[in-house]
């Protein structure tokens, strides 16, 4: 077949979102047995989900400033991947810093840490920066740890 017939199918397909019904798909297997065992495997393995949303910093024209940030109190020992992440606008420098239990700068927005924490710990934030000629503002703050193994 021409590459432009080719081409001008593909962009055909991705375009229409064409519904195949999923028993229609070779080799699918029913998933129910699978998605128990994923239960199963992820208790085992004490996956576990926490977050805070917490926190936002006001600053006036070239201003520097910090406020608090998310927090996330009574982490139980354990491995954890740290997702954390803001928005800013008008702000020279906008960071994050995590002050517990070590000091973690921000700065690559958004960000993913592996971090090992050895008995129940509470992380906290706080968010820092400069006001840009018009002022500024850092929010939408976020802070997610997943635990993913003890």
């Amino acid at each position: 077949m021409p590459e432009n017939f080719m081409a001008y199918m593909l962009d055909w397909i991705q375009t229409q979102r064409l519904s195949v019904p999923i028993g229609q798909v070779f080799g699918f297997t029913p998933y129910a047995n699978s998605i128990q065992s994923q239960q199963a495997q992820i208790t085992a393995n004490a996956m576990q989900t926490y977050g805070d949303t917490s926190g936002s910093l006001s600053l006036g024209n070239n201003t520097a400033g910090s406020a608090a940030g998310p927090t996330i109190s009574g982490l139980p020992a354990g491995n954890y991947v740290l997702l954390a992440g803001f928005d800013a606008s008008g702000v020279n420098g906008p960071s994050m810093t995590l002050s517990s239990p070590s000091s973690l700068a921000i700065t690559d927005n958004p960000r993913a840490q592996l971090l090992t924490l050895s008995g129940t710990t509470t992380l906290t934030s706080t968010l820092a920066g400069t006001g840009g000629g018009a002022g500024g503002s850092i929010f939408n703050c976020w802070l997610v740890a997943l635990k993913y193994s003890n």
